[in-house]
């Protein structure tokens, strides 16, 4: 990618395997997203996905939802297809249609960052806020990913179950085993 650290491999470096990495895709649909740091979010229409991509890919396969299992040894002819290089958007925070290619496009070999892919393709749509309790005081900065004490650590895996409970009601099948839930890329969040 272009040397940029992100959530996901800090918790790679900081869990090893007890970690699962899953990321996001479509191949349009809205994002919460500021155009600039220090901007405002708004609700952005996600621009198709690029021809040399692995979301034209994914989209011109016709399945949706999907869920691929990247992990070596659980499909190892898929795993193989999609070790070639292509370019994969990345969403966060930022999005700039604009310069999207340059912005939001990286060349990556998708089972190198991800243990598993999900994949939405047309019907995603940008989260809604939710409100803020005003109560702040003993939130650390970095929850719920700051896994700094165990009264943490049992809410995170909470969200995590009740986001895989999500997943399996939308018909995508996911094992967390005894894997810490710390980081999920979000194409699309």
């Amino acid at each position: 990618m272009r040397d940029e650290l992100n959530v996901g491999q800090l918790c790679r470096e900081r869990f090893a395997d007890d970690s699962a990495l899953i990321g996001f895709g479509t191949h349009t649909g809205t994002a919460a997203a500021a155009p600039d740091w220090e901007e405002p979010m708004q609700v952005m229409r996600v621009r198709p996905s690029r021809a040399d991509s692995y979301g034209q890919q994914f989209h011109l396969a016709g399945v949706c939802p999907g869920f691929v299992d990247l992990r070596p040894g659980q499909n190892d002819a898929l795993h193989e297809a999609l070790r070639e290089e292509r370019v994969e958007r990345f969403i966060g925070v930022i999005y700039r249609p604009d310069t999207e290619l340059y912005s939001h496009y990286a060349e990556v070999e998708l089972p190198a960052p991800f243990d598993a892919f999900v994949w939405f393709d047309t019907r995603t749509r940008a989260v809604q806020a939710i409100e803020a309790s005003g109560d702040t005081r003993e939130t650390p900065e970095t929850f719920p990913f700051g896994l700094t004490s165990n009264a943490q650590n049992e809410q995170t895996t909470a969200l995590a179950k009740s986001d895989a409970h999500n997943l399996a009601s939308a018909g995508i099948g996911l094992r967390t085993e005894s894997r810490v839930p710390c980081a999920m890329h979000c194409e699309l969040a």
